[in-house]
């Protein structure tokens, strides 16, 4: 860890959650996932990189063959984070991926989970029995 002034890197903001119903997508856009908050934290120097995490967790209905990308929006950028390929459907399975972000500058930014459809036909879901995760790392 360094100290830089009042606040030491790496530093680290979170969410944690657990939709309250059946979500689902079928879009190739990215589309701000329900049931989240957005994330506010401060890019501290100039000099360091965010670590973006998202850990997901869903299911496909109907058709099987369909993937899935998780993301984080910071500012007005999304970027993907991680990626799910659904080979069975119904089946409740998770995924997890990190993003280094090395073009930011120091400043207070949102950051928001996103989601999208971007293989095959069925429609990508997740319920109560689903847990999501996302952060984000102020590193060196």
């Amino acid at each position: 860890m360094v100290t830089t002034g009042s606040f030491i890197i790496p530093h680290i903001d979170s969410v944690r959650l657990t939709p309250t119903t059946t979500r689902t997508i079928t879009t190739s856009s990215w589309t701000n996932f329900p049931d989240t908050s957005s994330l506010t934290f401060t890019k501290h120097s100039n000099d360091t990189k965010v670590i973006a995490t998202v850990c997901a967790s869903g299911y496909v209905t109907a058709v099987a063959a369909t993937a899935s990308n998780w993301g984080l929006s910071v500012g007005s950028t999304t970027y993907e984070v991680a990626y799910f390929f659904f080979n069975v459907t119904d089946d409740h399975a998770a995924t997890s991926g990190m993003k280094q972000i090395t073009d930011l500058p120091a400043g207070a930014y949102t950051s928001q989970l996103r989601w999208r459809r971007v293989d095959g036909t069925g429609t990508v879901a997740t319920d109560g029995n689903n847990r999501i995760s996302f952060s984000v790392e102020e590193t060196y």
